[in-house]
């Protein structure tokens, strides 16, 4: 049986083998002609790659809108082509019927002279043009001046033609802006292009395929008729007039016929335009009728939807509620729980607490009720007399108040209700974090070794590329003895200047010589004057630890013409250095509520301020810190800030502005009293905590 099986294999032992030997001698092994002594040297290819390391990529610039990102446009741009003789009348009457539903107006007159005084006009343009010759001219300077890049739709018509404003936007609200528009009334003549007496209506895409090519039309002539500019839009346009699209119509009625008022108010076929008239006052006059029509139409309105609402209240058995749309009134489950009422008029307060039996009213409720008394005067129109009144304050409504007024010679009990849900719209100042700001360091003499390690602290920042610039301000007193100590900074700022020259940051050197005296208003007067207005001027120490985090709470607590910024620093005692980002205790620190040495302004509101101030007259020059005005100045910036109240001071801890111990020369820091002070008790109480002290005294 073995040697069966053994037999078997033999075959496939056989075919193995004669394989193995057809391979060895078929395929020529693998040669190379290189000596075996000479090394290989391997080639990198170095051109399709980037030999820069670390290359820093730049920022994407944000748009400052979120509808220029995602291009979205305004909706009607209407343009109105009028003659000098009757530009004021009708183009008067043209505003005032279309200018608050449409999103501009542009109105481009004819006149024997191209300069006007009424050219200073923002939406008015005079063409050096006959009138019917206008259309090309204005045609032109809508392509040059690419006005119409911002809106979906373009509107042409004479003043003299009457246009609803509600129907045309409802029109074109309710037509695609990928759609090609070319719509209005057909001329008799040619019923392919649109009468331009009625108006003619344009989309994007068919105004910007006819704009290029209107050169063309014109050839050797120096201008177009009118005619022959629609012609021309013929040419190049291959759409007919229009008057329908889908479901959209316009619809426009001759003004010689008899007009019918109620066919602008028919949603079936609303009326867009009505031409010519002759007089301005029918603008006026057609105008007055059918706003009376829709306002009938909008209390009819009115009245269906409140029945609708009592119709829904009668189905639902809902309790009997004022005003709707509100919770339930607070209901006390035990007797401690009942809400008091107060009772009051316009002078006192009675019974508002348990200890008092009267009080008069403070500036803020007098406000309160004088708010409740002209609210209730518009919902009467009628002048009306507050005798009393009664408050709750419901902690699920709000405020209540039950009152009596006088109307006409009548008691009348009101009441109203100022809801705790009520949305109010706040308006906020636009702030952003890409403002560029200049940071003033002044450096005297003795602080030569803390700014020195300043330009350590914002050379990191300069390789981070922030949007700052540094102003260091070397206040001379002796230049003989300080030119060497303010020579190494310099240096240093040069040096660092040379390393990141392709960063946003900069460093910048100003000298001042300084008298005996150092205004603190001299030296940032001098330092504004050199600076852009659009920036902000951040004033801090030498002795600063400046940080990312806090240049952009600068940016955003800095507010133009609105607030400055005047934060409290966190100050760091003797022998205790920390590092930017370590957690501050109540052990390494303080925070000095009397530091205001360190603030932030926009340049430009710091100069307003300034020559607001005329006894103290701004100074350009260091000449100028001469002047006796300086030598009685006591006070400082901080303290102007505060009294003129122009600018909103926001006063606030800052955990992000730590200031490092450095003993300072007080009498040769400033002229302020209040700063001088201010320095003498730093140097005292920064030495060490309580604790720290104690433990020295104890060993």
């Amino acid at each position: 049986m073995l040697r069966r099986i053994s037999l078997r294999r033999v075959p496939f032992m056989v075919g193995l083998f004669l394989g193995v030997i057809a391979s060895l001698l078929l395929v020529s092994p693998l040669s190379c002609d290189v000596d075996a002594d000479v090394a290989i040297r391997p080639i990198i290819n170095l051109q399709t790659r980037d030999t820069e390391a670390n290359k820093q990529y730049s920022t994407v610039i944000r748009p400052r809108f979120y509808s220029t990102e995602l291009e979205i446009k305004e909706k009607l741009l209407v343009i109105s082509l009028s003659d000098r003789e009757n530009f004021d009348d009708f183009g008067r009457a043209f505003n005032h019927t279309l200018a608050s539903h449409a999103s501009k107006l542009v109105f481009y007159v004819c006149s024997d002279s191209a300069s006007n005084s009424s050219a200073s006009r923002a939406n008015v343009v005079f063409v050096h043009s006959e009138c019917n010759r206008l259309l090309y001219h204005a045609m032109l300077h809508i392509e040059t001046r690419q006005l119409a890049k911002e809106y979906d739709f373009v509107l042409i018509a004479r003043a003299s033609t009457f246009l609803r404003g509600d129907n045309l936007m409802s029109l074109v609200n309710h037509m695609s802006i990928s759609q090609d528009i070319y719509m209005g009334t057909p001329l008799a003549t040619d019923p392919r292009i649109c009468d331009l007496e009625y108006g003619i209506l344009f989309s994007e895409s068919v105004l910007f395929r006819i704009l290029p090519n209107l050169q063309k039309c014109r050839g050797d002539a120096d201008f177009l008729d009118d005619d022959d500019a629609l012609t021309c839009l013929l040419k190049y346009n291959p759409i007919s007039c229009q008057t329908r699209v889908g479901n959209s119509q316009y619809l426009s009625v001759d003004a010689d016929s008899r007009l019918d008022p109620r066919s602008f108010s028919d949603s079936q076929r609303p009326v867009i335009s009505v031409a010519p008239l002759n007089y301005h006052n029918n603008f006026y006059q057609l105008n007055h009728k059918l706003d009376q029509q829709t306002y009938k139409k909008v209390q009819r309105q009115l009245v269906g939807i409140s029945s609708n609402i009592a119709e829904i209240n009668d189905r639902c058995s809902l309790p009997d509620l004022w005003p709707r749309g509100l919770r339930k009134f607070f209901q006390p489950k035990k007797r401690f729980d009942v809400i008091r009422t107060t009772y009051f008029n316009m002078t006192h307060l009675f019974w508002n607490t348990d200890n008092k039996v009267i009080e008069a009213l403070n500036e803020i409720s007098s406000s309160d009720i004088e708010s409740i008394v002209r609210a209730c005067e518009k919902h009467l129109q009628e002048k009306v007399t507050l005798v009393n009144g009664w408050l709750t304050v419901d902690p699920v409504i709000g405020a209540t108040y039950l009152i009596d007024v006088s109307l006409n010679g009548n008691l009348k009990r009101l009441k109203v209700v100022r809801p705790l849900s009520l949305s109010e719209l706040t308006p906020m100042p636009y702030v952003t974090e890409s403002t560029r700001i200049s940071i003033v360091v002044v450096v005297h003499g003795g602080e030569i070794d803390r700014a020195l390690a300043f330009l350590q602290n914002y050379s990191k920042l300069m390789q981070k590329g922030d949007n700052s610039m540094l102003l260091l301000v070397f206040a001379y007193r002796d230049k003989e003895n300080e030119e060497d100590g303010f020579d190494r900074v310099r240096k240093l700022a040069e040096t660092y200047s040379k390393q990141f020259l392709k960063k946003a940051a900069r460093i910048a050197v100003l000298k001042i010589q300084c008298p005996e005296h150092i205004p603190e208003f001299g030296l940032i007067d001098i330092v504004a004057s050199k600076l852009s207005p659009e920036g902000i001027m951040l004033i801090v120490q030498p002795n600063v630890l400046l940080t990312e985090n806090f240049l952009n709470r600068v940016r955003l607590n800095t507010i133009r013409n609105e607030q400055t910024f005047l934060p409290v620093p966190f100050t760091l005692y003797k022998n205790l250095a920390q590092t930017v980002g370590q957690s501050i205790t109540k052990d390494s620190g303080f925070f000095d509520i009397n530091n205001v040495e360190n603030l932030s302004i926009f340049v430009g509101d710091y100069l307003r301020i300034r020559r607001n101030l005329p006894l103290i007259p701004l100074a350009t020059v260091s000449a100028d810190l001469d002047r006796e005005a300086y030598k009685d100045c006591i006070y400082g910036i901080a303290e102007v800030l505060l009294a003129t109240k122009e600018l909103h001071v926001m006063r606030a801890a800052e955990p992000e502005l730590r200031i490092e111990y450095m003993h300072r020369v007080c009498e040769n820091v400033t002229s302020n009293s209040r700063q001088s002070a201010h320095c003498k008790r730093t140097n005292k109480i920064t030495v060490g905590s309580k604790k720290y002290l104690a433990s020295l005294v104890a060993s």
